[in-house]
């Protein structure tokens, strides 16, 4: 379980405790906002087991039952974004 504190819109102090999938889904959305992934939570010797599948993935050279971006389709995704963003 994991114990959240945040203000809502109404700028009331909120505090929740989370338990179960909810404190998961939490903690890896949570994770992704300050730039860590599960492969950063690895040992070095796990990270090298894993790394030849993450190489397949990114190449595109996996089927997925959820939509995985290859990495020239995250290289195009990026440039797009870049472009709507500029000002």
């Amino acid at each position: 379980s994991v114990i959240v504190r945040f203000t809502d819109g109404t700028f009331q102090r909120v505090e929740k405790e989370l338990g179960g999938y909810s404190a998961r889904v939490f903690q890896h959305e949570y994770d992704h906002l300050r730039r860590k992934f599960f492969v950063d939570r690895l040992t070095s010797v796990k990270r090298q087991l894993i790394k030849p599948k993450l190489s397949k993935i990114r190449r595109g050279e996996t089927v997925a039952k959820y939509p995985v971006l290859s990495e020239a389709e995250e290289r195009k995704s990026k440039r797009v974004q870049q472009v709507e963003y500029e000002f």
